[in-house]
């Protein structure tokens, strides 16, 4: 199958890295330009270091493979101190499809690391339900390649659970722990209406309330528009969703009007200085940028635009938080930090890498937007 259908494979099966944190933004007088070189007072400059997406995705693949156990568990997470990246945990527990699904993306279902987390998986379904439906989105993914029965009857096992999630969680929690992102996956796999009004009946509440009624916590303000947390992920994890579904403009006007408005390329240093919540929003942005920029509802100009919007953003991260031995940070194994650590990526300090995090990268630096992309690696002038 041509790697790039492959990759709309998982336009539907995104799993959450756990967005339950929100922060308070109380002053706004700090946002700085993505053109800058220099990043206020933390002093990053860019280097002439260039990284192409194919050397990304090698590094990236590797440290995932090298987090597998000899049991197909991942060390989900890193404590960077000093000169070394410690494991943490070694458990299914925090979420791995998109470690699972970055393998198959870049070495298929024939790869031993593969076969590896995915029988992990199988075999925590059978015995743990919890564990099995925060990893759905592997098994859609690897049902929507293989066609195997199996994942699917795994999928359907798991539809009960995933409603009882929906009547018992309320309108934040739906979103903010993706379980509208299990529905998707249930609607696809089994086209029972019933799933696809649950997304409709909360996106229809979102565009009612987009954009000053939203309860998530503030970002920022671009002008007059007021960019909270829970955007991004509301874009990705639902309206598109949702237009998809239904080919209804109003979800769709919305995601082009926030992309329009928010200015995130241009504020993308503030995001980043918010740890890992902050990360996270960049990358479910990426992803709805990913979206217009295939789905051909955009001109050829807006298109070029949605390109250059989310290479901005990913050059960033990958600029700041890639681990390399380019440019070493903590061990340069090739894995991605979290985010910015007390408002500041400080080398001497702590910092962490998740499996998870890496993995949700390749699955991005898979879609065409970033084909032939080549990223440019920061460096902190005092330190490294």
């Amino acid at each position: 199958m041509n790697k790039y259908l492959l990759t709309l494979v998982f336009t539907l099966s995104f799993v959450v890295i756990a967005l339950s944190a929100y922060i308070f933004v109380a002053n706004y007088s700090y946002l700085f330009k993505a053109e800058e070189e220099v990043v206020t007072n933390d002093t990053f400059i860019i280097t002439d270091t260039p990284v192409v997406r194919e050397q990304v995705l090698e590094s990236l693949s590797s440290f995932i493979k090298n987090s597998i156990t000899l049991e197909g568990a991942f060390a989900s997470r890193y404590r960077c101190e000093g000169n070394s990246c410690e494991s943490q945990s070694e458990q299914l527990e925090d979420f791995v499809g998109y470690p699972i699904k970055a393998i198959l993306l870049t070495e298929g279902v024939d790869s031993v690391d593969f076969k590896k987390g995915i029988e992990r998986v199988t075999e925590e379904c059978r015995v743990n339900i919890e564990v099995c439906s925060n990893n759905i989105s592997a098994l859609y993914a690897v049902y929507k390649i293989t066609g195997e029965e199996s994942y699917k009857n795994f999928i359907l096992e798991l539809a009960p659970s995933i409603e009882k999630e929906v009547n018992e969680f309320s309108f934040e929690n739906l979103i903010d722990n993706n379980v509208l992102r299990k529905i998707e996956i249930l609607y696809d796999v089994t086209g029972n209406e019933k799933y696809k009004k649950i997304i409709v009946e909360t996106a229809d509440k979102i565009v009612s309330e987009w954009p000053d009624k939203l309860s998530g916590a503030v970002m920022y303000q671009s002008g007059t528009y007021q960019v909270t947390f829970d955007m991004p992920l509301l874009i990705s994890g639902v309206l598109i969703p949702a237009y998809k579904l239904t080919n209804d403009e109003k979800y769709i006007a919305i995601v082009k009007e926030f992309y329009l408005k928010a200015d995130l390329a241009d504020n993308i240093n503030f995001l980043a200085k918010q740890g890992e919540v902050g990360t996270i929003a960049l990358l479910n942005a990426v992803e709805g940028l990913s979206f217009l920029y295939l789905d051909g509802i955009t001109s050829e100009v807006d298109r070029n635009l949605l390109k250059e919007e989310a290479y901005l953003i990913m050059n960033r991260l990958i600029g700041w938080y890639y681990d390399v031995p380019e440019r070493v940070i903590y061990n340069g194994d090739g894995g991605m930090l979290t985010g910015f650590v007390r408002g500041v990526m400080d080398p001497t300090g702590v910092n962490y890498k998740r499996v998870a995090l890496a993995g949700w990268f390749v699955v991005l630096l898979e879609e065409p937007v970033f084909i032939n992309s080549v990223f440019y690696l920061y460096s902190r002038n005092d330190s490294i």
